[in-house]
């Protein structure tokens, strides 16, 4: 083997070991972006029902917006099937 065969063979090691590690992590926060869109579901219809009860329709639109706009971008970084 030449030198740069022997530099790419430990790189790509490394990186395995790197992608191995990182896996586990991975799995954990797309399965918790899952149980949070899961509660996102739950809570926003609660909310968007407080507002004909509250005077403060502006900060529950915003809130409902602000759910809307999270669960939106939740989804667009991790599909959850």
């Amino acid at each position: 083997m030449h030198c740069s065969d022997v530099d790419l063979e430990e790189q790509s090691k490394n990186r395995l070991e790197k992608i191995e590690t990182a896996m586990p992590i991975a799995q954990n926060f797309q399965d918790s972006c899952g149980q949070l869109l899961e509660w996102l579901d739950k809570v926003q219809p609660a909310i968007e029902s407080t507002r004909a009860d509250l005077n403060t329709d502006t900060q529950v639109g915003r809130s409902t917006e602000f759910l809307n706009f999270y669960r939106i971008s939740v989804t667009k970084c991790i599909p959850i099937p």
